[in-house]
């Protein structure tokens, strides 16, 4: 079965009879174990934008998605976006991306960008959480301006730890630095 616009009939080939030749067109198709949404240029070739397979599994530029969900571009610079709009008077906003373990009903971990508005132009951070004795706890930060903090939301320094450091090796180099590691 297939629904379509502007499109007369499906062909497995890449060239299609279009109503209305000057212009391209879309369909979708619905077969025994899949669904695929299509797009055509006004050119007539075809391009699959989007497939549900029978699997379960979703890809989005790709009609053989391996994973649950599959993204892929074919261009070099492809990259996937998650959006979401700045709330009105509220100092932040974010878009969180969370592991969850469905048969739990539990977030073990997350990924999660701030946006603080409070400020001119606003600035955008990036958070890494962990679960810990039940509850989701920011590990690592990544400021706007580059610097990180573990163990420390809000670091001020390239590096800011809060907690102790184990180490193999340091190497500690003063050419060009100050004549001294540690605060006398």
């Amino acid at each position: 079965v297939g629904i379509g616009n502007n499109i007369r009939n499906y062909s497995n080939s890449q060239s299609f009879t279009r109503i209305g030749n000057d212009q391209g067109g879309s369909y979708m198709r619905l077969l025994d174990n899949e669904i695929n949404f299509n797009l055509v240029s006004p050119t007539g070739v075809k391009q699959q934008t989007l497939t549900l397979a029978g699997n379960g599994s979703i890809g989005v530029g790709t009609s053989n998605p391996e994973k649950k969900l599959e993204v892929f571009n074919s261009a070099a610079n492809g990259h996937l976006r998650l959006s979401t709009n700045d709330v009105a008077n509220a100092d932040m906003s974010r878009i969180d991306i969370d592991f969850h373990i469905s048969n739990r009903n539990q977030t073990i971990a997350r990924i999660a960008s701030r946006y603080d508005n409070s400020n001119d132009g606003g600035y955008g951070a990036l958070r890494f959480l962990t679960l810990n004795a039940g509850q989701m706890k920011e590990r690592l930060t990544i400021s706007p301006s580059g610097k990180i903090g573990i163990g420390q939301i809000y670091p001020q320094n390239e590096l800011d730890v809060n907690g102790v450091i184990h180490a193999k090796e340091v190497k500690v180099d003063l050419n060009g630095w100050a004549d001294y590691v540690f605060m006398p």
